[in-house]
């Protein structure tokens, strides 16, 4: 009698959340779907056991099948991916956008204008507002520009010959660049020791 009660209950359990789940998800019915979509675990199963580097490409192949938007399910949990440059804008612009899903805890600076709450990233990004007005920004972007240009110009040599790289102490090095030139005013990495200076930072 017992078992058969517990596997009644599980049905039933089962029964209610998968309700519920629908329920509280029904809100993005509308919204075009990344497909292979599983109808319990969702789009968990494109991901499962893959690399950093296959996972990336999983994600480049929805964004370049879907023009707008759509939906990615991992379970319970749904997150929407956005292609398109005005839903961007609109999305980080809004006042309801502005909290960190868990996903920022990779960061590893809970602290940081980056990854921070929202209550402690809305006080500092409102000191800082003055550096980052449209003004200021425009002015850096030929620096943003020369940056980036010689960032593409030290990954050619891997692209040609296929050669496998950690891009982090490139774009590190290309950060790093960037700072140095707008907030600093010098182009440090074109200075005696930069490889070592760049070396120490990763330490």
């Amino acid at each position: 009698m017992l078992p058969g009660l517990l596997v009644l209950a599980v049905i039933l359990c089962t029964v209610t959340l998968s309700w519920y789940w629908k329920q509280r998800l029904r809100w993005a019915d509308r919204i075009p779907r990344a497909r292979p979509v599983h109808r319990w675990l969702g789009n968990l199963g494109d991901f499962l056991g893959k690399s950093p580097g296959e996972v990336f490409l999983v994600l480049d192949q929805h964004f370049r099948q879907h023009d707008r938007l759509f939906t990615l399910r991992f379970g319970s949990q749904l997150a929407i991916g956005i292609s398109h440059p005005e839903l961007v804008q609109t999305v980080l612009t809004h006042p309801d956008c502005q909290a960190k899903p868990d996903l920022y805890k990779v960061v590893r600076l809970p602290n940081g204008l980056l990854a921070a709450k929202y209550d402690v990233w809305k006080a500092h990004r409102k000191t800082l507002n003055s550096t980052f007005n449209a003004r200021i920004l425009e002015s850096f972007v030929p620096i943003f520009n020369d940056c980036t240009q010689r960032l593409v110009g030290r990954l050619d040599h891997h692209a040609q010959t296929g050669d496998q790289c950690n891009i982090l102490e490139y774009i590190s090095a290309c950060t790093l660049e960037m700072i140095s030139r707008t907030s600093l005013g010098g182009k440090v990495l074109e200075r005696d020791g930069a490889a070592q200076f760049i070396a120490n930072l990763e330490v």
